[in-house]
């Protein structure tokens, strides 16, 4: 390849078509090799030979089979003399028979088996024999997972009990650890909440539900850590289990599709005990739950509905301006565009490019009030726009996090500016259209005095602030530049 030539990558289709093609040559490939003779059929169709039956041109294949057929007989009177070998191969044949039922048998039933995730990854067999030996009684075996790669242990595994009896008391046992521990968190809620509003209860019950979703599955603990316990499935029943999670994936991807967008209400949402909430202060993950919970308890009116193009920007500095927060989103939305040159549709775009209109928010004294609106031609860039600004602490540093959210707008309030913007765009007519109203009006407007005045051929204009707000002496009331009401 050249200096200066970029390789692009294949795009979805493309990868597909080549998949096509290598698997229809794979097929060709197949078939001709079916057809393709072997040698000895080669050599049956190229040797003729003498026959048995004293006929000239019998083919080499026939007597073949002849001698076969006699070899068959052969075998079968040598058999029931007991001189051929076919109990020699019938011994082989019921010793691999047995093996194979040997393993078999060696099998535990599924029954017998529990699977482990989460374990610790500086765990062993041993360990894990002597924490269920010690606790339950004598398993069979212990199985570790590893990686095929760098046979690192990948954090799952089995557990062989043996017996029926042992797999349920292993089971049972984490079962009664979930509800230990669901009891227990319930009369936390209860004592923490005692004092609280239903609101300030509402706030904290959810906070601390996001601590315990994280067990709900059956556990056990080792060395104080949590690991959960589940049945082992069969091949169909795993099957039919993956098959509902899938189905249930492209049911909830139908359900995103709602015409309110509330699937899209979680974006931005930081929780508690998570990777985005390291370094952050309580009262700012407050201030985020608060604002969640706000906009939730909003999502129950029906006319509300959550944008798709229109962001919401808190805790802006009160001394930014509008194009200093224009300044903000625009790198990433130019970052995007490079790498997605499907979204560059200039004809959409308006004055400022792909950002349409950034509103910021102010007081009754002109001052800024900490937050902004800010709107772009299209979702895919307003979601990057979001994903790289919100909780980015290379903006303002660490002591000063954004907020963004896709904003909540009103259907009403949205159908009732669009009327007014077309009412505006309909009274607003362009003065090349003002002679073809009035030919098809039939002649000049009328007047607040009734009389069409026209100088060198057009109609005399009256000053505004003697028009304005007037009625005809006919009793009708002049609008624009159309002809009186009769």
């Amino acid at each position: 390849m050249g200096t200066g030539v970029v390789k692009r990558k294949p795009t979805p289709s493309a990868l597909r078509k080549k998949k096509a093609h290598q698997r229809i040559r794979k097929q060709l490939r197949r078939r001709l090799e079916k057809k393709r003779p072997n040698w000895k059929s080669a050599l049956a169709r190229a040797y003729v030979g003498p026959g048995t039956s004293g006929k000239k041109g019998e083919p080499f294949g026939k007597n073949k089979r002849k001698r076969s057929r006699d070899a068959d007989v052969d075998g079968d009177a040598a058999a029931a003399d007991g001189d051929g070998d076919n109990d020699n191969d019938g011994e082989v044949q019921s010793d691999v028979d047995e093996e194979k039922q040997e393993r078999m048998n060696q099998r535990d039933p599924l029954e017998t088996q529990l699977f482990l995730k989460r374990l610790p990854l500086d765990t062993s067999e041993e360990e894990m024999m002597k924490f269920f030996e010690s606790r339950f009684g004598k398993v069979r075996r212990v199985l570790l997972v590893r990686n095929r790669a760098n046979k690192t242990l990948a954090g799952t595994g089995f557990v062989h009990c043996g017996s029926v009896e042992l797999a349920d008391k292993i089971f049972e046992h984490a079962q009664q650890n979930t509800r230990e521990l669901a009891a227990a968190n319930r009369e936390e809620w209860q004592e923490k909440t005692t004092d609280l509003s239903h609101c300030q209860a509402k706030r904290m019950r959810f906070k601390l539900r996001t601590d315990a979703c994280m067990f709900r599955d059956p556990f056990l603990n080792i060395r104080e850590t949590r690991f959960t316990v589940h049945r082992v499935l069969s091949r169909t029943d795993s099957q039919e289990t993956s098959a509902a999670l899938q189905k249930k994936k492209k049911r909830t991807k139908v359900a995103a599709d709602d015409p309110r967008h509330l699937y899209l209400l979680r974006e931005g949402l930081i929780l508690p005990d998570t990777p985005a909430a390291r370094g952050l202060h309580p009262q700012y993950l407050t201030m985020i739950q608060q604002d969640y919970e706000a906009r939730k308890e909003q999502l129950r009116n029906s006319n509300l509905f959550v944008s798709t193009t229109r962001l919401n920007v808190r805790n802006l500095p009160r001394t930014m301006l509008e194009k200093e927060v224009r300044a903000i989103f625009a790198a990433p939305v130019r970052s995007f565009l490079k790498e997605n040159k499907e979204h560059m549709d200039k004809d959409k775009w308006g004055k400022y490019g792909p950002i349409k209109n950034v509103k910021l928010v102010k007081d009754s004294a002109g001052t800024s009030r900490g937050y902004a609106f800010i709107e772009f031609v299209n979702h895919p860039i307003a979601l990057h726009a979001l994903r790289t600004i919100n909780n980015n602490p290379t903006i303002f540093g660490d002591r000063r996090r954004l907020m963004v959210s896709f904003a909540i707008e009103d259907i009403n309030a949205i159908q009732k500016l669009q009327r007014m913007r077309e009412i505006r765009r309909q009274h607003q007519t362009p003065r090349g259209e003002k002679s073809n109203e009035e030919g098809c009006m039939g002649g000049p407007a009328v007047h607040a005095d009734g009389q069409g005045r026209t100088v060198g051929g057009k109609q005399k204009k009256q000053p505004p602030n003697k028009m304005k707000g007037k009625k005809a002496a006919t009793g009708n009331r002049v609008i624009g530049r159309t002809a009186p009401e009769e």
